[in-house]
């Protein structure tokens, strides 16, 4: 065999070798891929993200859920145009801190989407979306409704107040019945009728 021969051989075998490893890679590649996409569809929570110009570049089930708008309603738009409550109630600086690099948290947060007219609060995370050599190339966002337990905390501070009021009055008309001078258990009527100061000394 002429060296000739042995070179072309040999340059045969490695592009054999190359081909296969470009092969490995790519499925390498698309593999992680798969594995990325699962995980943000699979996520109960919602998750977004955005370029520099704040157009949505991803847009997972659990947004739909949320919002009710679909990824092909929103994707390639700017989150501003479609959510206008977005800069009503500040949350657009949000976006700018996570594409200047910083983390930011929105907590118990409103929101209204006129075109599906579902609305309530959520809390979200924002960070910056970085490539391989940690350049910032947008932001994404981690959302969750908290519309729920908004609500069950909202009741619960108005029932709280709503006792402190009531044991107030209570407070009040006993007072009053015991400077009256009215026996214990008529106290106890006052309290229960809710009588006033006025019907109190009367009794």
């Amino acid at each position: 065999m002429t060296d000739t021969q042995d070179k072309m051989n040999s340059s045969g075998a490695e592009g054999v070798i190359d081909d296969a490893e470009h092969r490995r890679i790519l499925d390498d590649i698309q593999r992680e891929k798969e594995f990325s996409e699962s995980l943000i569809n699979s996520s109960f929570d919602g998750i977004l993200a955005f370029d520099h110009d704040c157009r949505y570049t991803i847009w997972n089930p659990g947004m739909e859920r949320i919002t009710g708008l679909s990824a092909q309603d929103v994707l390639g738009r700017v989150a501003f145009e479609i959510f206008p409550f977005l800069k009503e109630t500040g949350e657009d600086q949000f976006f700018w801190e996570a594409l200047a690099g910083r983390t930011a948290i929105g907590n118990d947060r409103p929101f209204v989407i006129p075109q599906t007219g579902q609305g309530g609060f959520f809390e979200a995370r924002y960070s910056p979306l970085c490539n391989a050599s940690g350049e910032v190339i947008g932001g994404l966002g981690i959302i969750r409704d908290i519309t729920e337990r908004s609500r069950a905390d909202k009741a619960l501070r108005d029932s709280e107040s709503k006792y402190r009021m009531l044991m107030e009055y209570a407070s009040d008309g006993i007072d009053v019945a015991l400077r009256a001078g009215l026996a214990p258990v008529k106290v106890n009527m006052v309290v229960k009728r809710g009588t006033n100061d006025d019907q109190i000394v009367a009794m």
